[in-house]
């Protein structure tokens, strides 16, 4: 017997063989949409996090789409501070990205962190002690600088006073104060390195850190020192940023 005809929607008659094309192509485009949506149920949004900020929270997001993040609302009005990657690297470090981000690494040792964007793979004791020597004295300079110069002694207690009330709440902490100071070094080490050109190449963080601790020329110019030492000076910029530069990279 022949093949029984289908009529279509605009009821003309059609070919088994056009009938069939047409379910495969339905077929498909479902299968799709449903990958797609098993996909996003996999991922973290700003919406999911929103319960977590009734209490204070230090958040630290490392994603290429940290930016999704920068502007959560803080609706229960607790503290809250959250630090986030950049969203673009440089082509020449694209081949490590399988190996873990830049980011953590700088936030978890800098020492490796700094020799890794400078290419030093291969350093001798003496320049490792110098390098991690260097490098905790500019720590401890950017930690200092998250205090204001005066300083209070009220009833034999010693009061700090800190450019933002919220980044005094974890600041006190020693294991966030650590990453507070961290996150700054990170953000004046790829600010000075050349192969980082544009703001997507540094991190960014909510609230904003004042450029005062950002900007800072002392420690531009302890980190600039440090590439002299190691031998890498001509990966970075000539010297400090200036005022009329920061005017510049920001227009």
């Amino acid at each position: 017997s022949s093949p029984t005809s289908t009529t279509n929607t605009l009821g003309k008659k059609s070919s088994p063989s056009s009938a069939t094309a047409t379910t495969t192509t339905t077929t498909t485009t479902t299968t799709t949409t449903t990958i797609g949506s098993i996909k996003d149920i996999h991922n973290i949004f700003p919406g999911d996090l929103y319960p977590f900020l009734r209490k204070p929270l230090f958040l630290i997001i490392d994603s290429n789409n940290s930016i999704a993040f920068q502007n959560m609302p803080n609706l229960f009005g607790q503290p809250f501070v959250s630090l986030l990657s950049p969203i673009k690297l440089p082509t020449v470090f694209h081949d490590y990205q399988n190996k873990g981000s830049l980011f953590t690494l700088f936030l978890t040792s800098p020492i490796f962190a700094f020799c890794f964007v400078c290419h030093l793979n291969d350093l001798t004791n003496e320049q490792w002690n110098l390098c991690q020597e260097h490098i905790n004295k500019i720590i401890f300079e950017i930690t200092k600088l998250f205090l204001k110069s005066k300083l209070v002694v009220k009833k034999n207690y010693l009061f700090f006073f800190f450019f933002d009330s919220t980044i005094y709440h974890f600041f006190v902490d020693e294991f966030l104060r650590l990453f507070l100071s961290r996150f700054v070094f990170c953000y004046a080490v790829l600010r000075l390195h050349r192969a980082f050109k544009g703001s997507g190449f540094y991190p960014s963080s909510q609230p904003q850190l004042s450029n005062d601790l950002l900007e800072n020329v002392q420690i531009h110019k302890m980190i600039l020192e440090l590439s002299a030492l190691l031998n890498v000076r001509q990966l970075f910029l000539e010297g400090p940023l200036t005022t009329a530069d920061l005017i510049s990279s920001n227009q």
